[in-house]
């Protein structure tokens, strides 16, 4: 998955994924009030 991400990021899409974003967890641990919802806000173009 990570070359997926790398050849998005190079080809100048925003990926909320790893630090600062989206980080993935065990399936059915998740907490669906810690996703970073004004990360992906702010990612929008405006």
């Amino acid at each position: 998955m990570a070359g997926h991400v790398a050849f998005l990021r190079e080809a100048g899409v925003t990926v909320l994924l790893g630090e600062g974003g989206f980080v993935p967890h065990k399936p059915k641990h998740g907490d669906l009030d810690a996703y970073p919802w004004q990360a992906a806000i702010a990612a929008l173009p405006a």
